[in-house]
């Protein structure tokens, strides 16, 4: 059983690779980018490979977090080819909103991974504090030199538009406000170069400038002091640093992927709907949804209740043109206002059941007595009074004769145990009826039934 699971685990990862290896050659035969990131990510794999054969030589912590960084480069020029993919991908009924979820999916899916690597370079950093290794200087600064080369190429010759996009629409990192700063007192007395540092830079070239200057200071530290902790803090200060960088941007994927609204047009949204809501034939808005499904595709619903002379295919018009310049991808469903029909219960009634004994009346007179008797009858039966005629008789209110109203299906006889301000109480019984005495017009009623 185990060499079955084995064959299928191993049978589903070839089938895998030989469709990704389709879809790169088909890529790469109809787009000439995509040849220039196949070109670029080759040369990522030849430094990764050279950067860990120098971590195996020299065993640098700070070394392995630079290298780290370059498998993110790695990732990073795997969204870029899924971003290919997707511009040639059309909707279909499996993908109705299309295939740009994949893009926010592989954004995020790098952005962790690359967190999820400083947390095991922290973890190494921990376990050398107690037992360091011997690290020397020889050939830091120049694999810092050759990966910040490496890394700035594929930052900047590689067109990413996912990653464009989370770079703009994502809030600074704390080492983006300080370079800020710095650039905005530097331009202020050199005004040439506010083209080049304002208004903010790229945080992965940032990211890759600092990984790269903490690699340095590492080499001169270990040259200066030959203590292996000066390699460790230099360590923990780039995985901060990768940290404090990624954070922003995960958590703007994040928010796409929960389906929130964006908080830069909450109020531009609040502002179109309450104008929305004046039009002629409006009554109410309800369930307006909007979220992000790709990276600038804002997708939405919304319920319009209308009157019912209004017509549905001018507020449908209205409402749309009021809200599609925010919320390209919404939804409206139009209601007519219809309460009237709707609150009108569908009752059930049972037909009367024939009494014997209840004397013959015209349609119009059964219809009077149906709508007096109940009062009269319930008002006799408390008092504990009785007819002297039977007729009169038939017609008390008892249980056996209440079906003979025009009562629902569903009505059930009071219970005689209510309560009333937390006391409860039952009606006492009535009392038995009087004998009958004899008369001419008794005997001749029961001769005619």
């Amino acid at each position: 059983a185990l060499l079955h699971e084995l064959r299928d685990a191993y049978s589903n990862v070839v089938a895998f690779v030989r469709e990704l290896a389709v879809q790169l050659a088909m890529l790469q035969a109809e787009e000439k980018r995509a040849k220039r990131i196949l070109a670029v990510g080759g040369l990522l794999l030849i430094s990764v490979c050279l950067l860990t054969v120098w971590g195996h030589l020299n065993p640098s912590m700070t070394l392995g977090a630079f290298t780290c960084l370059l498998l993110f480069d790695l990732c990073y020029i795997g969204v870029a080819l899924v971003s290919l993919w997707v511009e040639r991908r059309q909707r279909c009924l499996a993908y109705t909103f299309g295939y740009e979820r994949f893009e926010v999916l592989a954004v995020f899916a790098s952005l962790m991974l690359a967190i999820l690597g400083v947390f095991f370079v922290l973890k190494e950093c921990v376990e050398r504090a107690f037992e360091p290794p011997d690290v020397t200087p020889s050939g830091l600064a120049l694999g810092g030199l050759v990966g910040l080369v490496v890394h700035l190429v594929a930052v900047y010759s590689v067109e990413n538009p996912a990653y464009n996009h989370v770079i703009d629409a994502s809030t600074s990192s704390w080492l983006q406000e300080h370079v800020t700063d710095i650039s905005e007192s530097l331009c202020h007395h050199v005004p040439g170069l506010s083209k080049l540092l304002l208004p903010r830079l790229n945080p992965l070239a940032l990211l890759g400038v600092s990984s790269a200057m903490c690699l340095f200071l590492a080499s001169c530290l270990l040259d200066a002091y030959q203590s292996s902790l000066a390699d460790i803090t230099m360590a923990v200060l780039a995985a901060f640093v990768v940290v404090v960088t990624m954070a922003p941007m995960a958590a703007y994927c994040g928010k796409i992927l929960l389906q929130s609204t964006p908080a830069h047009l909450v109020g531009q949204l609040d502002k179109a709907l309450g104008e929305a809501a004046t039009l002629d034939g409006v009554l109410e808005l309800r369930k307006e949804r909007t979220w992000l499904t790709g990276f600038g595709q804002l997708n939405g619903c919304l319920q319009v209740r209308v009157r019912r002379d209004a017509s549905e295919q001018l507020v449908l018009a209205h409402v749309t043109n009021r809200l599609a310049h925010l919320v390209p991808g919404l939804t409206v469903q139009v209601y007519k206002d219809d309460w009237s029909r709707g609150l009108q219960p569908s009752a059930s009634w049972v037909a009367p059941r024939f009494n014997p004994f209840a004397p013959p009346a015209a349609p119009s007179a059964a219809a009077a007595s149906h709508a007096v008797a109940p009062a009269s009858s319930a008002s006799s039966f408390l008092a504990g009074s009785s007819s002297p005629h039977p007729s009169a008789a038939s017609t008390a209110v008892s249980e056996a004769n209440l079906p003979d109203l025009l009562l629902p299906a569903s009505f059930a006889p009071p219970n005689p145990f209510t309560s009333h301000a937390g006391v409860s109480f039952m009606l006492p019984p009535p009392p038995p009826p009087p004998p009958m005495p004899p008369s001419t017009s008794s005997s001749t009623f029961h001769q005619r039934y």
